[in-house]
């Protein structure tokens, strides 16, 4: 996953084992908690509800990844 590559960017040398820890434990708990919530919002409400959920859930990312751009052109340089 990209999230996996950009650690070293933004996690100091030092530190990079803490942030892949952070990176994997969020992934995991997420893989964990995504069914659920998601399930539970089908079985309380309708499929159509949990989708547009997960819509809204993806489309929240965009305005972080646009937010964290610039610092990506940062360590490029």
């Amino acid at each position: 996953s990209i999230s996996y590559a950009t650690v070293s960017n933004f996690v100091h040398a030092a530190r990079q084992s803490r942030g892949f820890a952070a990176i994997y434990t969020m992934s995991n708990g997420a893989s964990v908690a995504g069914p659920l919530v998601f399930g539970f919002v089908a079985d309380s409400f309708h499929l159509g509800v949990s989708v547009a959920a997960m819509v809204g859930a993806t489309l929240i990312t965009l305005p972080l990844a646009i937010f964290l751009r610039p610092a990506l052109k940062r360590t490029d340089a």
